[in-house]
């Protein structure tokens, strides 16, 4: 049979130092949420062996390497949110390749959208999809 269309939403920042704030300060909120206790106790309990897909996870990876003692919190923080740009970069480069929508949380001066704009520009490419 024919594939099904597909359509894919993408939300991304004109202003790319916008994102990679947003990211920093998600990472500083994590840390503050508890995440190094988190991986202390997963590790602890020996649920993040060295071979596990987790403990290469973005977050635990570098959170292990503070709890055991090869870097500072500061430096792990610091790691965490330098692999989380550039995996947000990854991802925008792997969206921009497909054929996607593209949403900007931004306006091009670097503004913020608010949310209610964005899920109405959303809204209306769902439509114009489903009217295909």
């Amino acid at each position: 049979g024919a594939a099904l269309p597909i359509m894919m939403l993408t939300l991304d920042f004109h202003n790319r130092e916008a994102l990679y704030e947003r990211i920093n300060l998600r990472v500083d909120a994590m840390v503050k949420s508890g995440l190094v206790d988190e991986v202390r106790e997963l590790y602890l309990a020996g649920m993040l062996p060295p071979e596990s897909t987790a403990s290469q996870a973005i977050g635990y990876k570098e959170m292990l390497s503070y709890i055991k003692g090869e870097r500072s919190l500061h430096e792990a923080c610091e790691e965490i949110k330098l692999a989380s740009r550039r995996y947000a970069k990854r991802q925008l480069t792997w969206f921009r390749h497909k054929d996607s929508v593209r949403l900007y949380a931004d306006n091009e001066d670097g503004r913020r959208r608010s949310p209610e704009e964005l899920v109405r520009e959303a809204l209306e490419h769902i439509n114009e999809f489903l009217e295909r």
